[in-house]
């Protein structure tokens, strides 16, 4: 996208999120920096040897992205607000590049901009955005790895604009958990703690025993397998990761 595009969708961000004028300014050039100095990638060779390699912006990997709303994320937990915002710019930046369709061997970007560049935004859909999102982890890669180019210029700016409003509302605010969310944390950790993991250790040893004493060694891999159960319990680990978000 053009610098009209990522400094109009950062203004209309700043401004539904509150951001103080600093802040509002950070976002602004964060927004635009990738354009300006470009980004390198940290990367090994074969021979495990470190280099720099620049990232291409139209085509970002995901993960460079959900590396920076971390960062954002972390910075913004620790009270270092500058720096979460300026992360949050930069990954913005190449969250709306992504919705810009660049056709066959990228012939088809300048002109695909351009179409963009001549629309104006609506604020109404930043705002959207940022009234539908949730503070939580998942949700910030839903909205990454949403993300797909749009042919039609006003599609591709409306999507930019949605989910930025989402990403920024997800890592830019609130730094507690839910209730609901914290209360079945700590629920889940008690059963794991209390009910799975004891149940599943004299399961294992029972079965373990009884192959000992039969010679039975589909008996012994039963005793093995059940270590595994507790990997298994699912809702414990999605809940690990989503309060994950909330401690720096």
């Amino acid at each position: 996208m053009k610098w009209r595009n990522h400094l109009d969708i950062a203004d209309a961000v700043a401004e539904a999120l509150a951001l103080p004028p600093q802040g509002r300014e950070i976002l602004r050039q964060a927004s635009i920096e990738p354009d300006k100095h470009g980004e390198r990638l940290l990367r090994f060779d074969r021979r495990g040897e470190p280099y720099l390699r620049w990232m291409r912006h139209h085509r970002p990997d995901d993960e460079v992205i959900e590396a920076l709303a971390w960062k954002a994320r972390r910075a913004f937990l620790e009270g270092r607000d500058d720096d979460a915002v300026w992360c949050m710019g930069k990954a913005l930046h190449f969250l709306q590049d992504e919705y810009v369709s660049i056709g066959p061997l990228g012939r088809g970007h300048d002109s695909s901009e351009d179409s963009i560049s001549e629309l104006r935004l609506s604020r109404e859909t930043v705002v959207s955005g940022v009234q539908g999102a949730k503070v939580s982890v998942n949700f910030m890669r839903e909205c990454i790895q949403s993300v797909r180019p749009y042919r039609d210029p006003l599609m591709a700016l409306n999507r930019a604009a949605l989910f930025s409003g989402a990403l920024a509302a997800s890592v830019l605010r609130g730094k507690d958990p839910e209730r609901g969310l914290k209360l079945e944390w700590i629920a889940a950790r008690r059963r794991l703690r209390l009910v799975i993991l004891p149940t599943t250790i004299l399961l294992a040893i029972a079965a373990f025993v009884v192959s000992l004493m039969t010679n039975e060694i589909l008996i012994a891999l039963v005793a093995l397998s059940a270590l595994l159960a507790p990997f298994a319990y699912r809702r414990y680990w999605f809940l690990k990761e989503e309060m994950s978000w909330f401690d720096p």
